[in-house]
């Protein structure tokens, strides 16, 4: 099984890779092409407090998301690959996503206190998201998602 690659919970599939195209693969190969969709990555909360800051203060996106330990994806990704039992379900698109639904705020803020430099994390908006599918939970994943830990305060404090 060749998988098709590694897309991000909340992105259409063919923003990744515009080659994509499920009903045309089976012609060209005998095997299935997969995609493993993710949640966002614990190391992004880092990354969107820094994106977000303006002075001493960083204006975090009042949102839900299921964050997950980048070791915990490269693991599913195997998984797939070697079509292990423990591998996520779901045909051409699969899903893994952190053990729970978290606060991107509550996270942020945790992420904050741990860096000790007196940033403080306040709710704000995505300017790109004229849909509001941000707050509507678009970025959490489906029912079938494999979920797996760490949670982000315990891969914080690892």
């Amino acid at each position: 099984m060749e998988p098709g690659g590694l897309s991000t919970q909340g992105l259409p599939i063919h923003l990744i890779n515009p080659r994509y195209k499920p009903s045309s693969r089976c012609s060209r190969r005998s095997g299935s092409d997969r995609v493993l969709r993710a949640t966002q990555f614990h190391e992004f909360v880092a990354e969107l407090v820094e994106w977000t800051r303006q002075g001493d203060v960083s204006y975090v996106p009042a949102m839900r998301t299921q964050l997950v330990a980048a070791r915990s994806v490269a693991e599913a990704l195997t998984d797939l690959v070697d079509e292990a039992d423990s591998a996520p379900r779901g045909n051409p698109i699969a899903e893994v996503a952190g053990p729970r639904a978290e606060n991107l705020v509550e996270v942020a803020k945790l992420h904050a206190a741990k860096q000790g430099n007196g940033l403080r994390i306040e709710a704000g908006e995505w300017p790109d998201d004229s849909e509001g599918l941000y707050p509507a939970d678009a970025l959490l994943p489906g029912p079938i998602a494999k979920l797996t830990g760490p949670t982000y305060e315990d891969w914080l404090n690892q």
